[in-house]
């Protein structure tokens, strides 16, 4: 069955369904390389949010804002347009946001929010433009704090690890009711940290097992990482580094391996540290 995605389709309804407010495309660049090449031959407004940062000579890593619609009608050319929905789908860099702003408002506003405060009053940099953070955020945020951090915008969508684009509402507002820096609490840093274990247990498959992790369906990747990091907690291990060797184990020799007198003697070697990873071919 072919695939019925229509990212064209998609854009068009969003712009035409809401008239009064401009769409926006939010990308991280980072995951969607060869971008900036794509912009630079284009007519679309951009900029980048780096741009008035101290990250700002770092545009190859920086997100993007494109003003995709205006007044009910596309600003931007299909041809530009059909580029970013070839690469957007699974490489967790696209946020389509609606909002009532102007550009030159919501690029201020969005480069705000870059600036978070961490316990021990450390300060850092809040990824919220990558997809896979923001999704977190909404789960993570109080009210009082997502009501602030998220009323650049009436509708903000994304699309998730497993391809599906999800939209949820906010409370626009014309103007940020606090100015001050948000912070989070340590808990929410854990929150974070821990919900973060799957994409850097995958980061670390894809870089190493490239062959073999390219061959699951990029829709069930998320899904195939997170149940096997399931079963590794249920097995006593609590790291990102034993969760990684858990899987690679799994994928390089098979789920019958639980089964083998080889899997009680690897597990004990890994929760011990003492695991001679020679001996995983």
């Amino acid at each position: 069955m072919s695939d019925p995605f229509d990212f064209l389709g998609i854009v068009e309804k969003y712009v035409a369904v809401d008239p009064a407010s401009n769409l926006y495309f939010l990308i991280d660049q980072g995951g969607m390389p060869g971008l900036y090449n794509q912009l630079v031959k284009s007519t679309v407004e951009w900029a980048s949010l780096f741009g008035c940062t101290r990250e700002e000579n770092a545009l190859a890593a920086a997100p993007i804002l494109i003003l995709v619609g205006v007044g009910g009608r596309l600003h931007i050319s299909k041809k530009l347009l059909g580029w970013i929905g070839a690469n957007a789908r699974y490489s967790s860099s696209l946020i389509i946001l609606s909002s009532a702003l102007s550009n030159k408002s919501i690029e201020r506003r969005l480069t705000s929010r870059l600036s978070v405060k961490l316990s021990e009053d450390m300060g850092a940099m809040l990824r919220f433009f990558d997809p896979r953070i923001l999704e977190n955020l909404v789960d993570v945020f109080n009210a009082e704090q997502a009501g602030n951090f998220f009323s650049v915008a009436n509708i903000w969508s994304f699309f998730d690890r497993s391809g599906n684009l999800v939209k949820f509402a906010a409370k626009f507002n014309e103007k940020d009711d606090c100015n001050s820096q948000l912070e989070l609490s340590q808990e929410q840093e854990s929150l974070l940290l821990k919900a973060s274990e799957v994409d850097q247990v995958s980061a670390l498959l894809r870089q190493n097992l490239p062959e073999i992790f390219n061959k699951i369906p990029a829709s069930s990747r998320y899904d195939y990482v997170k149940s096997k990091i399931n079963f590794a907690r249920m097995d006593g291990l609590d790291t990102v580094l034993d969760f990684s060797i858990y899987v690679t184990v799994l994928m390089l020799k098979g789920d019958n391996i639980v089964d083998a007198p080889f899997w009680r003697t690897f597990l004990d070697g890994l929760k011990k540290g003492d695991l001679d990873l020679c001996e995983i071919s």
